[in-house]
């Protein structure tokens, strides 16, 4: 097994940033991101991971495409909340998502959370949940870059703003490229009972507007399971189905993110069970040949010890896995 470890000049830069307090700062890497290239899973090397915001892209894309075939287009957006990129070493043949995507024709690419830039300062985010999702669901980073308006989301606990670049779901209703769409999630920090929920003035304005969008926030990761299955077998249920489940960050905050951490491991395993379970769901559909559909497995950030947000390798290094080739 592939055990992950801090390269020596990495090392070095985390205990610059500790005694400087730069807990934005970007450090200088290399044995993390080799290692990562050493894992024969990814499509692209890690120096060339695609940004966070593409899957928002992507998604868009996919429901604008015009289609000979008259096939309805679907998406399903499976999240693992903490899952590092090097996780993905703990798959299990027969009880993986993202196996199944793998075998089925498509591919694993590495990608990167936390901002744009490595260099500018100006340019970085952090690397944590709300961060993370953020830029996936809106297309841009938190922070206002050549022009282009920023989401407004740079931290856990901050509210996107309303005149921000709204969140997916909403867009596509507006635009009326999807009849209905759905955001299934665990955390309450999303938009549920947190004291400042992340997506709260979009869920207000998809009310206000009549927008068919569903946001639901489920007890746990069964539950989040539960109204997933019941989503994606719904005959007339939502065009894009995203979920979002904590298994990992919930291990990796309590005995730490690392394939070292046998509860990490099993956490990410139990996890990609799931997105299994997703996976076989939607080719159960009676209406699946019919059907055009984009399966993505995301990560929103890694970690190291119990935490993130920092700008570490390790932290920002997630992955993106599609059930087709991206050419990326």
């Amino acid at each position: 097994m592939l055990k992950p470890v801090i390269g020596f000049f990495e090392s070095i830069i985390v205990i610059i940033v500790v005694l400087f307090g730069m807990g934005q700062f970007v450090p200088v890497v290399g044995d993390y991101l080799t290692q990562l290239d050493r894992m024969d899973i990814y499509a692209n090397q890690a120096r060339c991971s695609v940004p966070a915001t593409i899957v928002y892209d992507v998604i868009w894309e996919h429901f604008e495409a015009a289609r000979d075939d008259g096939k309805a287009p679907k998406a399903l957006v499976i999240a693992y909340d903490g899952a590092r990129a090097d996780a993905l070493v703990n798959m299990v043949e027969g009880a993986s998502g993202i196996l199944a995507l793998q075998e089925g024709g498509g591919k694993v690419y590495n990608m990167y959370v936390g901002g744009p830039s490595r260099i500018r300062p100006s340019q970085i985010q952090g690397t944590d949940t709300a961060q993370g999702f953020a830029a996936m669901l809106t297309g841009v980073w938190a922070q206002s870059i050549g022009g282009r308006p920023g989401n407004g989301v740079t931290h856990n606990g901050v509210r996107k703003p309303k005149d921000a670049p709204p969140i997916l779901f909403n867009a596509l209703l507006e635009a009326e490229l999807v009849e209905s769409t759905s955001f299934i999630v665990s955390w309450n920090g999303h938009f549920g009972t947190h004291t400042n929920p992340t997506y709260i003035y979009d869920v207000e304005y998809a009310v206000a507007n009549s927008l068919n969008a569903q946001y639901i926030t489920a007890a746990n990761d069964a539950a989040t399971r539960l109204e997933t299955l019941a989503a994606i077998g719904d005959p007339n249920g939502p065009d894009l189905i995203f979920n979002i489940l904590e298994h990992v960050d919930s291990a990796g905050h309590g005995s730490g993110f690392g394939n070292y951490s046998p509860r990490y491991v099993e956490a990410f395993r139990t996890s990609d069970r799931y997105g299994l379970d997703f996976i076989n769901a939607v080719h159960e559909r009676p209406s699946y040949a019919n059907e055009d559909w984009l399966i993505l497995i995301v990560s929103d950030h890694g970690g190291i010890a119990t935490g993130h947000g920092p700008q570490f390798a390790i932290i920002r290094q997630v992955f993106v896995a599609a059930n087709k080739d991206m050419g990326w």
